[in-house]
């Protein structure tokens, strides 16, 4: 792997992919309501692992429910 230094410049350079203003709008815009979804499911995920935890009382009891979710669900999965 060759590394850059400034007395060694690399041999090409591809020009910059460009965009317009409403492009990248439109862009940006997707990406941050796809952060933002992603983040709702994070959240959703973190309450069920809660509620289990206070369910069984720890959360060991928790990890060991999702484990054994988990574990009957892939083996209902058929390749």
């Amino acid at each position: 792997m060759a590394f850059w230094s400034p007395s060694k410049p690399p041999e090409s350079v591809e020009p910059a992919a460009t965009m317009d203003a409403d492009t990248l709008k439109s862009e940006l815009g997707h990406a941050y309501e796809r952060g933002r979804s992603e983040e709702r499911a994070r959240r959703a995920g973190r309450v069920v692992f809660l509620a289990l935890a206070a369910h069984d009382g720890s959360f060991a009891g928790a990890g060991a429910d999702i484990d054994r979710t988990l574990a009957a669900a892939m083996g209902q999965i058929k390749v």
